[in-house]
């Protein structure tokens, strides 16, 4: 047996190009990115939801929904800690997060490997093309330079995170492998099997990132009579199952999908309205000439041969059929990512242009010399075009991460007894904020992040999070602090800002203390945070007995010192306006 698998492996030895490559430039990039806590989003989030759900609990950080990743890190971190109870589990991966994320990642990005291998054996196995492997595999390499979001500088790579992404380079890599094995089924009785398995590879890729539903629409095109029906059974079934540890939160899930279909703006925000028609026209337009451009230019050059062909022999046949429904699927993709566009929803969408090259290259009925040779051609410049972006990504993140660590161990190492505070935005230049980002998501943790870290404290400002219960201020693990009684209490607090951060526009008076390339130190020495919230709270109070002269003051003067966020105070000076129009009226 393992002479025949080495006989088969040595036979498909041209799979293992691509995937090579692929592995070798995430390792690159990996350690280019550095430590996960200078972003914590999301790596942090999933790492807490993980550790809820070995305590038991149904994790609450489920945006993406991202299960799987919440499930593969519970396994990842129980195999870690084979032998030891649950709260010693716990215990250890808060002591070291960093390892345990190392790991996760790493696992998948071997599944990406082994499932990426797996669809260019099968594709070698079928036609016995080596373009024709090549092609199945190719667009992989354009996923390496993805960014994990577009707001951000210096963001990790997706295949160097642990979110979603990485884990559906593999579903997208099995997903393809099945579209192919039921492209190349003679039979209706034949496509049962691939149905069954794409069916549940399906209900995964919702499981990890709600954009992959898209996908539903592709078997269903092309399968073959009750195959069509047997596939959405399937789905449904491994959509529920692989969803089964967040049904409590069911309810919220449908509202977060209802906010994001009926409003503008990312994320459910903006306007009500399912477009912004210049803004989604805009999208489409960046979608197309920057972040796809190549895979474009050579869908585009594909589409229009085939076409040629349709017209010359006037019938379309199974090949066509299904190339025809592929690129359907990658635009009903892009219309989708073009409402909430990010760079990271690209993974599914890039990765099924490898079946529709394969569809196109094997429906061309003459494959002379020259049209190898223009094939050929054009995936050397994609292969070294990728691999120029990739180390060119990796090489920026190098020079930001090593500056990053040496000012973080400077300022440890300088002033061990303050306390740390991280100013968002991210990048964070400490660590001591990334575990509060975390809690935040799924805070099942807190007590023991409490006991372990009792002096850590994150500041975040105005709106970093729509969805989070805190405003703009000082938070330890489970409680607002005020800054005027940090002071008063002796405590020296140090916050650690990104570069060009603006105090002065905050409550908080600083000194700064130390500079570095992309972040800066300050002292906190004065404050009128507590003063400013008070003024704050009083003019709600007046303003709900009636006294709106002094409801306006105090809030004009609760902005005058710099209340946090400015926002609610606009809120409540408008609710003011309306209430005194109301009491009017009545008068």
């Amino acid at each position: 047996m393992v002479k025949n698998l080495i006989k088969n492996i040595k036979l498909c030895w041209i799979a293992f190009f691509i995937p090579i490559i692929a592995l070798s430039l995430w390792f690159v990039l990996r350690s280019a990115t550095g430590p996960y806590w200078q972003f914590p989003d999301p790596s942090y989030g999933y790492l807490s939801s993980s550790l809820s759900l070995i305590k038991g609990f149904s994790p609450t950080f489920n945006f993406q929904p991202g299960i799987s990743v919440q499930i593969l890190g519970g396994l990842i971190i129980l195999l870690f800690n084979i032998g030891h109870s649950t709260a010693d589990t716990v215990h250890r991966v808060l002591l070291d997060p960093e390892f345990y994320l190392n790991a996760i990642n790493a696992a998948m990005i071997i599944f990406a490997f082994l499932t990426s291998f797996s669809l260019g054996a099968y594709v070698y196995r079928q036609t016995n093309d080596k373009i024709t492997v090549l092609l199945s595999q190719l667009p992989v390499l354009s996923i390496l330079a993805l960014r994990s979001y577009s707001f951000y500088d210096y963001v990790p790579p997706i295949v160097a995170n642990v979110s979603p992404e990485p884990l559906l380079i593999s579903v997208s890599s099995l997903f393809n492998l099945y579209f192919l094995k039921l492209f190349f089924c003679k039979e209706t009785k034949e496509e049962i099997l691939p149905a069954i398995f794409l069916g549940t590879i399906f209900g995964l890729g919702v499981a990890s990132k709600f954009t992959y539903v898209t996908f539903l629409i592709l078997p269903i095109i092309v399968c073959r009579g009750r195959v069509k029906l047997l596939f959405i059974a399937v789905s449904a079934i491994s959509c529920f199952l692989w969803s089964v540890p967040i049904i409590p939160h069911y309810a919220w899930m449908w509202h977060w999908i209802y906010q994001l279909i009926t409003h503008t703006q990312r994320y459910g925000a903006g306007d009500q309205g399912f477009i912004n028609p210049s803004q989604y026209i805009a999208v489409w337009q960046y979608i197309i000439v920057n972040m796809c451009s190549s895979l474009t230019f050579f869908a585009i050059a594909a589409l229009l041969i085939n076409l040629r062909q349709i017209i010359k022999n006037r019938s379309i046949d199974r090949g066509t059929f299904f190339l025809w429904a592929t690129i359907l699927c990658i635009l009903i993709q892009f219309a989708l990512i073009a409402k909430h566009y990010d760079d990271h929803y690209f993974v599914s969408s890039m990765n099924l242009f490898g079946p529709f090259f394969v569809l196109f290259y094997l429906n061309v009925k003459n494959k002379n010399l020259f049209f190898k040779t223009v094939i050929s051609l054009c995936m050397m410049i994609f292969v070294v075009q990728s691999v120029g972006h990739a180390l060119k990504f990796a090489q920026r993140l190098s020079v930001h991460t090593k500056e990053t660590l040496r000012f973080n161990d400077m300022l440890h190492s300088k002033y061990p007894d303050f306390t740390f505070v991280g100013v968002f935005p991210m990048p964070l230049s400490n660590p001591e904020a990334a575990f509060f980002w975390g809690n935040d998501r799924d805070n099942r943790q807190a007590d023991e992040l409490s006991a372990l870290y009792p002096k850590n404290l994150a500041y975040f400002y105005e709106n970093v999070n729509d969805y989070a219960p805190y405003i703009s201020g000082i938070y330890s693990i489970k409680q607002r602090l005020w800054a005027e009684d940090l002071i008063m209490s002796g405590s020296h607090v140090l916050f650690i800002a990104p570069q060009g951060y603006d105090f002065s526009q905050t409550p908080y008076m600083v000194v700064p203390l130390e500079q570095g390339q992309y972040a800066a130190a300050y002292l906190l020495v004065k404050s009128t945070e507590k003063q400013a919230n008070e003024l704050f709270d009083a003019s709600i109070k007046l303003s709900e007995i009636g006294d709106f002269q002094n409801a306006v003051a105090f809030a004009l003067e609760s902005r005058e010192l710099h209340y946090q966020p400015d926002g609610r105070i606009t809120f409540l000076l408008s609710r003011i306006y309306h209430q005194m129009k109301s009491n009017e009226k009545k008068l």
